[in-house]
């Protein structure tokens, strides 16, 4: 990593974001690769594209005017502003997986928030008659230090506990927690048998009686205030949001999967960034 004395937020993202490739991808993906970027270089810069909402125009002409970030990327030149979709198009989704994950936590959180995958404004969709679609996020969460560590995307409508187990499993925990929407007790005896526990509350129904062991004593009661760190997972999507956008840009569904998880990806390196800025301003206090 090169240092730099004063870095701008673009560098300081783009040194955290190319460590972070670095460590997760090889520089090519096939030994007949033309070898004028290597794959992180490309990564690094699909999250700059997310975490300052450019376009890939717009991304070009960035780093062909700063010549200090193609320093800190090691770039001979400029990519064309379409090299990066395509990286993005063949790369595997499941290798975007990898970018999420640092060690287990104690506290884990899990939600769902709807992304919406057209730029078409609400007032003109609404003249055009057309049903806005929107891409569904499910997210696992780290409470402690508020990073995303597992992700699933969807288009299909289907129940969010469908996406627990597939979240819950990529993350060591010890104790995690959701709203009423995931309340099951398949939920919980997975959650169990792994080792963990689980803090759900039940949903109202009419019918009073409440079915399994795990579900039963969480009815009884249970620790309102560990549960009440839910919240932090919706600030997390309300920080992704309003900093990143709330809409993903691609035409078909697979690449606005994959821009979803960038976008994400892009948070986690963000807060890195702000972090370790204010660890250094603290110790020169």
């Amino acid at each position: 990593m090169i240092r730099i004395d004063s870095p701008t937020i673009y560098i300081s993202f783009a040194s955290e974001a190319l460590a972070d490739a670095k460590r997760l991808l090889r520089d090519y993906s096939s030994k007949f690769s033309r070898k004028d970027f290597i794959q992180p270089q490309l990564m690094t810069l699909a999250g700059m594209h997310q975490r300052f909402r450019l376009k890939w125009r717009e991304l070009e002409d960035l780093v062909t005017e700063m010549p200090r970030l193609r320093q800190v990327l090691g770039l001979k030149k400029s990519p064309d502003f379409s090299t990066v979709p395509k990286f993005l198009k063949r790369l595997p989704a499941r290798v975007l997986d990898r970018f999420f994950g640092s060690g287990k936590c104690n506290l884990l959180g899990i939600d769902a928030s709807g992304f919406s995958s057209t730029v078409a404004s609400p007032h003109y969709e609404k003249r055009c008659g057309k049903k806005r679609p929107y891409l569904k996020g499910s997210i696992a969460v780290d409470l402690g230090s508020l990073r995303i560590q597992a992700v699933k995307a969807r288009r299909s409508h289907a129940h969010d506990s469908r996406d627990f187990w597939p979240l819950a499993k990529k993350c060591e925990f010890n104790v995690v927690v959701a709203d009423k929407g995931y309340d099951d007790e398949k939920i919980h005896r997975k959650v169990h048998k792994a080792g963990a526990d689980a803090i759900i509350p039940v949903r109202d129904r009419e019918r009073k009686r409440v079915n399994g062991r795990h579900r039963k004593r969480l009815a009884e009661g249970f620790d309102k205030k560990t549960y009440h760190q839910r919240s932090k997972v919706e600030t997390v999507f309300s920080v992704v949001k309003r900093k990143l956008g709330e809409d993903v840009r691609s035409r078909s569904t697979n690449m606005q999967k994959k821009e979803l998880k960038v976008k994400l990806w892009a948070y986690n390196v963000d807060r890195r960034v702000i972090l370790d800025s204010l660890h250094r301003l603290l110790r020169r206090c």
